[in-house]
């Protein structure tokens, strides 16, 4: 695959922070190409919308933008919600050893952002 295929919006696959790592950098091995094209055929086939790329038209139909906007935030916050729920976890069992920094971080993890009130 050339630099400019792997980088192709069509090889695009939106992860969280901790497995985007894990895929790309840590354990690539363990994910197969088929695994990673399966995965995202599974989370676009919602919508069953074409990316951008693929479309003949210049530019896509309005609807059609929003749609795959609307996708992309879903999968973002999906994304945002999960390793929240890893972290908190982390957290409370973090409170185990040192109640007062548990504390200090989940009052910093929350400071951050909700890409869904955006």
């Amino acid at each position: 695959m050339t630099a400019k295929e792997a980088n192709s919006f069509s090889n695009l696959i939106l992860l969280c922070l901790a497995h985007h790592a894990v895929v790309d950098r840590l354990a690539g091995d363990r994910y197969s190409a088929d695994l990673l094209r399966s995965w995202k055929k599974e989370r676009e086939a919602p919508l069953n919308w074409t990316p951008p790329e693929r479309i003949l038209e210049p530019e896509p139909s309005d609807g059609l933008r929003e749609a795959a906007e609307k996708h992309l935030q879903d999968l973002l916050s999906e994304s945002y919600e999960s390793a929240n729920c890893r972290i908190d976890d982390a957290l409370t069992e973090f409170e185990k050893l040192n109640f007062e920094a548990a504390d200090a971080l989940r009052a910093l993890f929350r400071s951050f952002p909700n890409p869904r009130n955006e």
